[in-house]
């Protein structure tokens, strides 16, 4: 036996977390998610690149350029908004996509910032 309890989930009113550190859990999350759909996942080691995440389709070699955002919701009804994160001019013309894990699923905002999208496989 342990000599202590490992939690499920850690209480946020117990655990404060500073907006960097949540960014690398929402990061991690979204690379487990990943690696559970079948893709290998690669994270950037400097905070400050174009790209958070590189996804590989072990499948067919499909590869996806990541800059993992936020959540936003709707102050009017709470629901999740397309507001996911403003991409760089040079994010967009290069091919990359902000991403959220959110619910157990994944969003994208196409290359215009306007549709918000689930990404499946």
């Amino acid at each position: 036996m342990l000599p202590f309890k490992i939690l499920d989930s850690v209480p946020h009113d117990i655990v404060k977390l500073s907006a960097h550190k949540k960014g690398s859990l929402r990061e991690l999350r979204l690379c487990s998610y990943l690696v559970e759909q079948g893709y290998e996942t690669f994270r950037n080691v400097t905070p400050d690149g174009l790209i958070d995440i590189i996804a590989v389709d072990k499948d067919t070699m499909t590869t996806h350029y990541i800059d993992s955002k936020s959540p936003l919701f709707s102050q009017k009804d709470g629901t999740l908004t397309n507001k996911i994160g403003i991409l760089s001019k040079e994010q967009k013309e290069k091919g990359i996509k902000g991403m959220i894990y959110y619910e157990e699923k994944i969003f994208y905002v196409d290359k215009n910032n306007y549709n918000l999208k689930e990404f499946i496989r």
